[in-house]
């Protein structure tokens, strides 16, 4: 499953940056495609794959356990860093250095 998260990842940069570069497409049409791209294929996997009852009832809630404390912690913190490299250092250098998104999606692609 990773690998296949890998594949799709540099799939999707790699059309993100001929959308942006090659087409020289607005950010509003990249959004509306992938987002159309998204609605068609979430109607084609609820109308295509069976729903199967599950013999035992599922849980509804969350349910947190007092002695997975450090579990929990240790992914909030994994999730934070995720964000600040990803999200915030792709901002700022947007932002501050004056990188266009295409060349922040090729760095991406390349990483």
């Amino acid at each position: 499953m990773i690998s296949i998260a890998a594949v799709t990842s540099l799939i999707v940069y790699g059309v993100l940056w001929l959308l942006l570069e090659a087409l020289q497409l607005d950010y509003a049409w990249n959004l509306l495609i992938a987002g159309m791209i998204c609605v068609v294929l979430a109607i084609f996997m609820g109308l295509s794959f069976p729903h199967y009852e599950g013999k035992t009832k599922q849980h509804k809630t969350i349910i947190l356990r007092k002695k997975y404390w450090l579990y929990y912690a240790l992914i909030f913190f994994s999730g934070a860093r995720r964000q600040i490299f990803m999200v915030f250092a792709a901002f700022l250098m947007v932002e501050k250095f004056g990188y266009t998104a295409a060349q922040v999606t090729l760095l991406f692609l390349i990483d």
